[in-house]
């Protein structure tokens, strides 16, 4: 029980990340890596302006992510440099503004306002699972509307964007702006449960939350089956919680802390392959 505890928490962290990882690698048909700098900087920005107060520094972490994400899609414009070159840029260059914005490697945030001193919980879980759980719906009611449509055909066929009249890039940025909003907000949300905000707290939680997209899109969604919001938002979910599952119980089984990246990657590039889904460049 502890183990399942322990990974829901930590999955429930990762969870809006994961979500921004699958709106700009699944729907738009983007590998936006920038999500390792993001988080970062949503950590950053949280722990720098929680003395304005919760809400405050929550709408300041994810105008932030989203101002990444709107650069990044300028940058890509007209896929005239690769997303997944675009994104090891900006997650590069991204590690010396979060440097300079932290002012030193590590923030505290302990005894500061949180979700969890505002829900009155003595458990994350709870106030977790509901921020989770508004968070999916929210995507699904985008994916479900005629938006949603118009960002899949982004990712499908561009030229039918322009066939109707659209203008494509504008999609791109509204992907990539959410996108690196929920990493951002994902990145307050462990700085708060964690008690600090880390310059390095940020490494591979982008290839983290491409390995939980395909693993959940391969358990939950069957192949050449019509597009399903709610499927694909929930495979989200199952492949972050199912990916923390196995981190706890490596842990419990004793594995070497200095190893357990070794055997996730190793894990991860299994699914990968076994999905026959790779990185998209």
């Amino acid at each position: 029980m502890d183990i399942l505890l322990s990974a829901l928490e930590q999955a429930l962290i990762l969870l809006p990340l994961v979500l921004g990882m699958h709106l700009s690698y699944r729907v738009l048909n983007v590998t936006d890596l920038t999500v390792d700098g993001t988080y970062v900087l949503g950590a950053a920005i949280f722990a720098r302006s929680i003395e304005f107060g919760l809400l405050p520094a929550l709408f300041f972490t994810i105008a932030g992510g989203g101002f990444v994400g709107a650069i990044v899609a300028c940058m890509q414009r007209r896929d005239a440099v690769s997303s997944l070159i675009v994104g090891i840029l900006a997650s590069f260059m991204l590690y010396s503004v979060n440097l300079q914005f932290m002012g030193r490697p590590n923030i505290s945030v302990i005894g500061k306002h949180s979700f969890l001193s505002l829900a009155n919980q003595e458990s994350w879980v709870i106030p977790l699972s509901l921020l989770g759980l508004l968070i999916m719906v929210c995507l699904i009611m985008i994916l479900s509307s005629k938006l949603g449509l118009h960002l899949r055909a982004f990712g499908q066929n561009k030229k039918l964007l322009s066939i109707l009249g659209k203008k494509p890039e504008s999609y791109r940025v509204f992907g990539l702006v959410v996108s690196n909003g929920l990493a951002a907000f994902s990145g307050s949300l462990a700085a708060q449960v964690n008690g600090f905000a880390d310059i390095n707290m940020g490494i591979g939680v982008a290839l983290v939350a491409i390995g939980a997209v395909v693993i959940g899109t391969h358990i939950f969604i069957k192949p050449h089956e019509g597009f399903d919001a709610t499927r694909e938002v929930g495979s989200c979910f199952i492949g972050i919680l199912l990916y923390f599952i196995c981190l706890s119980g490596l842990l419990r089984i004793g594995i070497d802390p200095a190893n357990l990246k070794l055997v996730l990657g190793l894990m991860l590039f299994l699914s990968l392959r076994h999905a026959r889904c790779g990185v998209r460049l």
